[in-house]
């Protein structure tokens, strides 16, 4: 059994940033994190015994200094990336350490090669990030269907493109540096299909007043997408894939102002890869095992955690940062890591109130010249409940159980009104994922179905292992409780 004054579980940009503002204030910090390599998914670099192919890092010909990647550079500089030692700041990293529990008072139940361990923190912060939205059509489950966060993950972490001949389809601007990242690589990108439309976005267009940062990112990808004549189609989405054992075509559809695919503009477009991203949604599932409250903002992913100025959550010892307190990207990230990272060190006695507060208003200066562009990109970029009816009854909703949405529909009609009687009905979100991919869509079908509103059909009720523990750790478990 570990001790230490801060652990911090995720070592993308809100964990890193929180890790070295609380560690400049002279605490100790153990950053726990699942990946070899610090950065997350947003900042993901190739592990480092790899070898690329020319002076351009990864995949072959692809450019190395998008503007999000000299970012998260510049983040790595401020600390020195040890695998197992004690890094600049006193941070230690326990990479390739998975965090499966977190049982009362605050002890962190580990997995970690062929050990396992437990931490036991004096504060703790969750930086865990968020994962892919898609949203099930027939067809989804074919072999070359992948989310837009698998494509990126093969193509930072291991130089491997998904396919050749791609099509993109969601929303939200997370598409452009995928697609971008897709072409530098060699892919050929069939089409981009937005499922929102421009016209929505002319009342909005104050929010990007002053967010020429943001600006500059999306023009440099969406030159790499017009170089070579990339299609972008707004109010589009895919409703259905075809293939025999792998992905052939895809059927595509206008949509109307619910998103409702238009029959009669149905086509087909033939690809080998369909990279599939509505969004995010937060992980809350460590918040959930802390007791950690939590509240329902559809437009920020859904169930996110709720927390004060200071990113301290109901429990008075965590704290929280990144994309479980709502989807808002890398550079809110960032700054409510800083902040969460200042306050855990106050609480620990390294630095007084006023040297936080002090500390944290440049921070939070930040954080409000942000919010406005937050705000917009949430309220254009939602999806719309109308893509539900893309869903036939054969569609599998659990990939996981293998439950298909007429069995869900069935439940809900017989009495089933909330996503843990699903659950026990059904068994979706029983699986390794533990719910992740179905539990949005139960939810909206439930509300779709009933009436009801979806912040009053529950999540799936978070209980340890949270993540797959290999089996040859499952007797090990007994011990890790024992010391609990």
């Amino acid at each position: 059994m570990g001790e230490t004054q801060l652990a911090i579980i995720g070592a993308g940009p809100a964990g890193v940033s929180a890790a070295i503002a609380a560690a400049s204030a002279g605490i100790h910090v153990t950053v726990i994190d699942e990946n070899p390599r610090i950065g997350g998914q947003i900042f993901r670099q190739m592990p480092e015994t790899f070898q690329v192919e020319d002076s351009r890092d990864g995949v072959k010909g692809r450019k190395s200094s998008w503007r999000t990647e000299r970012k998260g550079k510049d983040l790595f500089a401020q600390v020195e990336d040890s695998r197992n030692g004690v890094a600049k700041y006193n941070i230690e990293f326990r990479l390739e350490t998975t965090v499966w529990g977190i049982f009362h008072p605050l002890t962190l139940a580990l997995q970690t090669a062929n050990q396992a361990q437990t931490l036991i923190p004096q504060k703790l912060i969750i930086a865990t990030g968020a994962y892919d939205r898609p949203i099930p059509f027939p067809g989804w489950t074919l072999p070359g269907v992948i989310t837009a966060g698998a494509a990126q993950t093969l193509i930072k972490s291991q130089g491997v493109l998904p396919g050749r001949r791609v099509i993109l389809s969601g929303s939200g601007p997370f598409l452009l540096p995928v697609a971008a990242q897709l072409i530098s690589g060699g892919a050929e990108v069939v089409a981009i299909l937005e499922a929102s439309h421009p016209a929505r976005w002319i009342r909005r267009l104050p929010s990007l007043w002053g967010q020429w940062e943001h600006f500059g990112e999306a023009l440099e990808y969406l030159k790499a997408i017009h170089s070579v004549d990339v299609p972008i189609h707004f109010g589009q989405t895919i409703v259905a894939a075809h293939g025999d054992g792998f992905l052939r075509e895809v059927t595509i559809a206008e949509l109307d102002a619910e998103w409702r695919p238009i029959p009669s503009t149905k086509r087909r477009l033939t690809a080998d890869v369909a990279c599939i991203g509505f969004g995010f949604i937060p992980s809350t599932q460590l918040p959930r095992l802390c007791g950690c409250a939590h509240v329902y903002r559809s437009e920020a992913g859904g169930w996110v955690v709720a927390h004060d100025e200071s990113q301290r959550t109901s429990h008075p010892d965590v704290f929280v940062a990144g994309e479980s307190t709502g989807i808002s990207g890398a550079d809110v990230a960032m700054v409510q890591g800083a902040i969460a990272g200042l306050f855990a060190a106050r609480d620990l006695g390294a630095i007084s109130e006023t040297e936080a507060l002090h500390r944290a208003a440049p921070y939070r200066q930040r954080l409000k010249r942000l919010q406005p562009f937050v705000t917009m990109l949430r309220a254009l970029f939602s999806p719309r409940y109308g893509l539900l009816e893309v869903i036939t009854d054969e569609t599998l909703i659990c990939r996981c159980e293998e439950v298909t949405a007429g069995s869900i529909r069935g439940a809900i009609r017989n009495g089933a009104d909330d996503v843990n009687a699903v659950k026990g009905r059904t068994r979706a979100g029983m699986g390794l994922c533990q719910g992740r991919v179905c539990e949005r869509v139960i939810a909206e079908m439930i509300a779709f179905e009933t009436g009801k509103r979806v912040d009053t059909v529950g999540a799936f009720t978070a209980r340890p292992i949270i993540r797959p523990v290999g089996l040859a750790e499952m007797g090990k478990m007994r011990d890790v409780k024992r010391e609990t």
